[in-house]
């Protein structure tokens, strides 16, 4: 299905989720952190929103600099700006990614998702609104779901499951879908786990994510975090 994209390969569908935790490392050692419930407005805008801002920024990157591609970490801070910092699934199979991030930052990023994104050139029954949230339900099939933050699980993370605001896409050149450069994907919409994540403390941090879906497809990203103050 030529519309159809998850985080584990092109041709499937993408993305990630959130919850509400308080957590201290297994070595007790001082750091906290706190996960947003989806019923909430981090930033003054919905999970919704931020899902869609999501696929907005992964897909603005090219194919040679895209964090979805990314097996070290070395495009980690592609395109960022802002008070909120993106971290991406993996296109290229189970990741270990190490990345330096300005202290401060809200940390957004999919345990499992999947987005559709229709052509302008479809027919319109294929446009509605009901037609494309349709495509992305499979992802609430996804199973084994697990995020890590500092060796602390993230509780029950199949309650951090969100649908996004409809949205739209203009590619670039040299896009990670090969597309001509200004073709524009709309409407677009996503379907997945997302987790929004208040500013870490300074110093290293890991967070790991993990998710399988009935096609055999697993998600498995790690990402070592160097929170500096700049």
């Amino acid at each position: 299905m030529r519309n159809l994209f998850n985080g584990m390969n092109r041709k499937a569908g993408a993305l990630l989720s959130a919850a509400l935790v308080l957590g201290v490392t297994a070595t007790a050692a001082a750091a906290l952190f706190f996960v947003y419930p989806t019923s909430s407005y981090p930033l003054g805008k919905s999970y919704s929103a931020h899902a869609a801002n999501w696929w907005k920024w992964v897909l603005a990157q090219p194919a040679d600099k895209s964090p979805l591609l990314d097996t070290t970490g070395a495009n980690c801070s592609q395109g960022q700006s802002g008070l909120v910092w993106y971290l991406a699934g993996s296109w290229v199979g189970p990741v270990n990614r190490t990345c330096t991030i300005p202290a401060g930052k809200h940390l957004v990023f999919p345990i499992v998702n999947a987005a559709y994104f229709a052509f302008e050139s479809d027919p319109a029954e294929q446009k509605t609104e009901a037609f494309i949230r349709s495509q992305v339900e499979f992802i609430k099939d996804a199973t084994n779901l697990e995020v890590e933050i500092d060796g602390v699980p993230v509780q029950n993370p199949e309650r951090l499951f969100e649908r996004s605001n409809i949205f739209s896409v203009t590619l670039p050149a040299n896009n990670v879908f090969e597309l001509d450069a200004g073709f524009k994907l709309n409407p677009s919409v996503d379907a997945g786990y997302y987790v929004v994540l208040a500013p870490l403390l300074g110093g290293q941090h890991t967070i790991h994510f993990y998710a399988e879906l009935p096609d055999g497809s697993v998600q498995d990203v790690t990402y070592n975090l160097n929170v500096r103050w700049w």
